[in-house]
């Protein structure tokens, strides 16, 4: 039989060409993919989820469906599922910028901080003076009471343009204020102040600490500043009025203690303030509750804890005073600083201890 016989009986019984295994199983994926998007934006959020599965296990080298998955658990709350997603993530892009971020969010969620400044660092890694990775990775720190770290991150953002430096500064500032180092963090928000940036809370912030530094007619000033652009300042209140009640000015001090009775402490440094005004107004039970508050949104507030023990101390709980004071004792010394445990173990010998 001649060759041309042979290759024509071949294309007549040859089977009909059919789409390959691979690309239907990338078809479906596409399909279930759109499908998943359709029902997340209809707010079926479980079945979305569903089938964002389906279509990874059709097509596991399908980036956008992990990604999409990833970012529906995590706006669900879902972290740990979201960190398998975020993985998968960067199983396909190792450097994935992004990933690493919501990776280092959703175990900062879970309060797992070290593996929260191991993803935040790789973040770094890619870029050494990001102001995002940089101030995810100080927020950990602060979190944990390593302070002397998330002002080395704050530090590197200082030379960038003014509105990511008066924020590292502002930063700064509250992280000395934590420390009870009122002077250091006084300079930080002068430093914030000079760059000529509306940082939101600065004046509330620094009028506190020029209280807390036995700056009162400063305080007054700046927390009535800081009222006429934010009169729901819960800071601003109770800085101004506690700054009145070491004047002397007992019912202005009241007028203010009252005007921010409705508003609703946010941060540490609100219910550090408003725990002070009871301490002030002789509201022992009340003092004692702010400072536990304040205690629960930061552990390592040390200045908290030694607060909190004046107040039981005060309300006649003297186990429970010593218990507080020695938490304060034990937090300044392991961030090295004599002054501030010297005071405490100063409390601790006055009552017998």
């Amino acid at each position: 039989m001649k060759p041309s016989l042979w290759l024509a009986l071949l294309l007549i019984f040859a089977p009909i060409p059919t789409l390959a295994q691979g690309d239907a199983e990338r078809y479906e994926s596409v399909r279930l993919f759109n499908q998943a998007n359709d029902k997340s934006a209809k707010g079926d959020y479980q079945g979305a989820l569903a089938d964002y599965a389906l279509s990874v296990k059709k097509f596991p080298g399908y980036y956008d469906a992990y990604a999409r998955s990833a970012e529906l658990r995590f706006k669900l709350q879902e972290y740990a599922k979201a960190i398998e997603d975020y993985r998968q993530m960067l199983r396909l892009y190792a450097n994935d910028g992004g990933a690493y971020q919501r990776i280092g969010e959703s175990y900062l969620a879970l309060q797992d901080y070290p593996k929260a400044i191991e993803a935040f660092s790789r973040l770094v890694s890619f870029n050494e003076s990001s102001p995002q990775s940089r101030k995810l990775r100080a927020s950990v720190y602060i979190a944990i009471g390593e302070y002397t770290k998330a002002l080395a991150d704050y530090q590197v953002l200082f030379d960038q343009d003014p509105e990511i430096a008066a924020q590292a500064y502002f930063e700064s500032g509250k992280i000395y204020q934590r420390l009870d180092k009122f002077p250091l963090a006084l300079e930080a928000y002068k430093q914030a102040a000079l760059l000529n940036v509306e940082v939101p809370g600065l004046l509330a912030q620094q009028g506190f600490t020029r209280y807390q530094n036995g700056r009162n007619l400063p305080a007054m000033s700046d927390c009535t500043e800081a009222l006429k652009t934010d009169p729901q300042n819960v800071l601003a209140y109770y800085g101004r009025g506690n700054a009145n009640f070491y004047l002397g000015l007992k019912s202005e001090a009241q007028a203010d203690y009252s005007a921010a009775a409705s508003l609703e402490p946010k941060n540490e440094f609100d219910f550090q303030a408003r725990a002070i005004a009871r301490l002030n107004t002789k509201d022992y039970p009340g003092a004692v509750a702010d400072y536990t508050q304040a205690i629960a949104l930061h552990p390592p507030f040390a200045a908290a804890f030694f607060g909190r023990g004046q107040s039981k101390l005060a309300a006649g709980d003297r186990q429970g005073a010593i218990a507080d004071f020695q938490k304060a004792a034990k937090l300044y010394g392991e961030r090295s600083d004599p002054e501030n445990q010297q005071k405490v173990q100063t409390v601790l010998q006055k009552i017998g201890l």
